[in-house]
């Protein structure tokens, strides 16, 4: 049986995120003055700050020496990672491909940065509301099906980082069995919703086939020292325009968020390729560096495409004339 601990802790936690945003709301339509606004804002981070404070200790006290299904129903969760879990994994099937996904809670959302070198416009856009979440999100708000569970994996990756680890690797051997078992190629993407360095994981799985998108240029260059972990860097707006030059400089190929109405004409052109048929990069070719990805709509898609993040065709040509590959 699933201990409910921690599932109060994050649902309490994204209570109080939403009581955050409502008291911004409130303040903007011009119900709150100045110090109603602080001190309120105070009042709801101090809260923020004692449920982190007690998931802490309670991650941090784990037992590593238990198995990872107790630990998981310990923490409450039915897993870290899965290969059925993702529509655009599931994508990667038609090209004989099964890929481990893990999840998480992207930028700050959980507390703790999980994605350092995240714009403005990639964070308003993110995919932490969309498909079941978005569903979740218009029904009981933030304390949703999907985002608990990814918020108590979010904290046990960040505050006890081998137990998460431990757990990991036992979910992605069974499902390199799977794989094995279904005469399927087999991948394993750890930054579903995240940017962190995994290279200690991967390095003690060189025959297992890692890949990632990126907007590290840490991790880009970082990735270089492993053959069994393909990056492909993430524009993230006109600021990260100098890592997406070296990127390509380095072998790798940039994903580039495009406005559903323009990406037609940009794949007819050749101008790039498409990256919404399945999510397996580790199988594209050299020959195109500018993988195109339609965003779905989030309820930050608007402030994604004010902020540069996401692309119409004019904003393309643009990067790609920075970039240096427009036709002379």
């Amino acid at each position: 049986m699933k201990s409910k601990a921690l599932p109060a802790l994050a649902t309490k936690y994204l209570r109080l995120l939403e009581e955050m945003k409502k008291i911004e709301e409130e303040y903007e339509q011009g119900f709150l003055t100045d110090s109603e606004r602080h001190k309120a804002r105070v009042e709801i981070q101090t809260k923020i700050n004692a449920v982190m404070k007690m998931a802490k200790f309670f991650m941090e006290g784990i037992d590593p020496d238990q198995s990872p299904r107790k630990i998981k129903d310990l923490i409450g969760v039915s897993y870290m990672g899965d290969t059925t879990n993702s529509v655009k994994t599931a994508k990667g099937e038609a090209f004989g491909v099964m890929t481990y996904i893990v999840y998480l809670l992207s930028g700050k959302m959980s507390g703790i940065q999980m994605c350092k070198f995240a714009s403005p416009g990639c964070l308003a856009a993110c995919l932490n509301i969309s498909g079941q979440a978005l569903i979740g999100f218009h029904s009981v708000g933030l304390s949703n099906h999907c985002l608990i569970p990814r918020l108590i994996r979010t904290w046990l990756v960040a505050w006890n980082r081998p137990v998460a680890e431990k757990i990991i690797e036992h979910e992605m051997l069974l499902a390199k069995k799977r794989a094995v078992k279904a005469d399927m190629k087999f991948a394993v993407r750890l930054n579903g919703t995240s940017d962190l360095w995994w290279g200690s994981l991967i390095k003690r799985h060189p025959d297992l086939t890692f890949y990632d998108y990126t907007k590290s240029p840490f991790n880009m260059r970082l990735s270089d020292k492993f053959d069994n972990y393909h990056i492909t860097f993430s524009y993230a707006g006109p600021n990260n325009v100098k890592h997406c030059a070296e990127a390509l400089a380095r072998g790798h190929n940039i994903a580039i968020p495009v406005v559903k109405g323009d990406i037609d004409r940009l794949l007819e052109s050749k101008r790039g390729y498409t990256l919404d048929d399945s999510d397996a990069r580790f199988l594209d070719s050299d020959e195109i560096r500018l993988g195109l990805l339609t965003v779905k709509h989030t309820p930050g898609t608007r402030e994604g495409i004010e902020a540069g993040f996401l692309l119409d065709g004019e904003g393309f040509n643009k990067l790609e004339q920075a970039l240096g590959l427009a036709a002379a």
